[in-house]
């Protein structure tokens, strides 16, 4: 089942708010409305109140980090596929997230393109369209 682009909404969670805007700019081309959290105690906040179909999360950050998040996400039963996007390229970390449940990760610094086409590809594995306004493929 596709979801119409207007439809979509990301929640971008990281304690930058430079990284969280440059984040956001890549979606811009597809529609897609965001939400920001500055760590995981406003991200835990906003998913008391909204649905998202895409999370994008650092792994560091005040409050409560990334890990904590993700664990706070699964014994709440949000099944919202998260991407972390961190400074941590450390391969144990990687196979631990991925371990949790994690539907991708992105090391800092990253290009604006790989974290569209991660985001296409963790979309696309449940039936959600991800495509720049106005493109018919």
């Amino acid at each position: 089942m596709s979801t119409e682009l207007s439809q979509l909404r990301f929640l971008i969670v990281d304690d930058s708010e430079i990284v969280r805007r440059a984040i956001a700019n890549d979606f811009l081309a597809f529609g897609v409305h965001c939400d920001f959290a500055a760590d995981g105690g406003a991200a835990v906040e906003l998913l008391g109140q909204n649905t998202y179909d895409l999370i994008t999360m650092d792994m560091y950050m005040p409050r409560m980090n990334g890990l904590e998040l993700i664990n706070w996400m699964t014994a709440h039963g949000i099944p919202t596929p998260v991407i972390v996007v961190t400074t941590e390229n450390n391969r144990a970390i990687t196979v631990r997230c991925l371990q949790m449940g994690v539907a991708g990760y992105l090391a800092k610094p990253f290009k604006g393109e790989d974290l569209v086409a991660k985001v296409a590809e963790v979309l696309h594995k449940i039936g959600k369209e991800f495509k720049k306004k106005g493109s018919s493929e």
